[in-house]
């Protein structure tokens, strides 16, 4: 078979119908089972198509309890080349981190593996994650709980990684959330993009502003309920904090239609946004009612270039391009 250009097999592997491999798509990450056959057939073609099929297929690795064995006897194969093609790794706390399968794969990961998702399993440590081999090189770090994550527990997981641009923290809830991590723990100061998506954020909030980081992109969940004070209030209060560095805005809303109808975000203040100087994109998602009452509060914001509302419950994103002079109170499409 004759040689083909290397950007011409990377054209014909486009094809294949893929899911964006992009960081931060969360689910969207993750080949299905077709297409994961479909790229390992692709490998089977030529010595000259291993590598560009690989690093498709091997772009996102999962490890679990169910998973982790079989991975390790990948690695320890004499055949095994795909351990550089990995940047994403998602680490699913299980039985096996607590045995010496884990301190045998954290040493094969390599150091360009730039992403670590780490999913906590309830009422566990995490002191296993300071053992990664190459704290510095990751870049990104999703933190995720189903049931409810230490906040001293997510401090000393996020300070383990000292060149972090970009954060994601997605859990239910905090446990212990009303002592405040060690100062011995501090978020990188190469910090700019932050997600966090739990309800009593307080002194998370409180923990990360300390650090006076210059976030420039931040996603963040915002309570309908004054019952939930003062998280509601923190999560206006970080905003504000954040002045001229905050550039793009994603405000998540409870979707609830008996949560927004019990309060309209009386706790917005009004100007909201207005020192928040470079503002040029703000998404607002929630419920027509719940995104209205924000509007309603939000500064004239000369530099803001687009406003995206995303409906609850609609498939279709709606997004309106706000004239630059001020923001307009849009008609939200039903």
């Amino acid at each position: 078979m004759p040689n083909l250009p290397p950007e011409l097999i990377d054209a014909i592997l486009e094809s294949v119908p893929l899911r964006p491999l992009i960081y931060g798509n969360g689910e969207a990450n993750y080949l299905s089972s077709s297409v994961a056959m479909t790229l390992g057939n692709c490998a089977l073609v030529c010595r000259d198509w291993v590598f560009p099929s690989r690093r498709i297929l091997f772009y996102r690795v999962h490890l679990a309890d169910n998973t982790a064995e079989g991975f390790m006897e990948l690695v320890d194969s004499s055949s095994s080349t795909f351990l550089p093609v990995i940047r994403e790794v998602e680490l699913a706390d299980g039985a096996w981190t607590r045995t010496a399968l884990l301190s045998r794969i954290l040493g094969k990961l390599h150091c360009r593996t730039h992403t670590v998702m780490l999913v906590v399993l309830p009422k566990t440590s995490t002191e296993w994650i300071r053992h990664y081999p190459h704290p510095a090189t990751v870049t990104r770090l999703e933190l995720a709980d189903r049931w409810g994550l230490k906040l001293n527990e997510a401090a000393r997981v996020i300070s383990t990684f000292p060149a972090l641009s970009s954060l994601k923290v997605r859990v239910r809830k905090f446990e212990h959330s009303d002592t405040s991590p060690s100062l011995d723990h501090q978020p990188s100061q190469t910090l700019s993009s932050f997600e966090l998506r739990a309800w009593n954020t307080h002194t998370f909030l409180s923990w990360i502003q300390s650090a006076r980081l210059a976030i420039s992109n931040l996603t963040i969940s915002l309570p309908a309920l004054r019952t939930v004070s003062p998280h509601a209030e923190s999560s206006i209060y970080y905003i504000t904090s954040l002045g001229a560095s905050l550039i793009v805005l994603r405000l998540l809303m409870a979707h609830s239609v008996e949560d927004a109808n019990i309060c309209l975000y009386e706790f917005v203040p009004t100007g909201f946004l207005g020192r928040n100087a470079n503002l040029r994109e703000l998404t607002i998602e929630g419920l027509p009612a719940q995104m209205m009452a924000i509007l309603r509060k939000v500064a004239s914001l000369p530099t803001l270039e687009l406003l995206s509302l995303d409906v609850a419950g609609d498939p279709e994103r709606w997004t309106r391009t706000v004239p630059p002079s001020s923001v307009c109170t849009p008609r939200v499409k039903k």
